[in-house]
């Protein structure tokens, strides 16, 4: 059993990892105060194809 991720997946944690230091931490605990919804953050999330991930492609994700 492979436990280790692949190339391709490690290129995706990498970039999820980025985006969240850059995009989602600095705002965060303001969103928190003031009980936001982060639309523009979900936004750049889907434009970048990370809201799909878990849905099989066959089905759009």
């Amino acid at each position: 059993m492979q436990l280790e991720l692949n190339e391709q997946q490690k290129m995706i944690r990498n970039m999820v990892r980025e985006f969240a230091e850059k995009e989602v931490a600095p705002i965060a605990a303001e969103l928190d105060k003031k009980e936001e919804y982060p639309t523009k953050t979900l936004e750049k999330m889907a434009k970048l194809g990370l809201l799909g991930s878990i849905i099989p492609t066959e089905y759009g994700g």
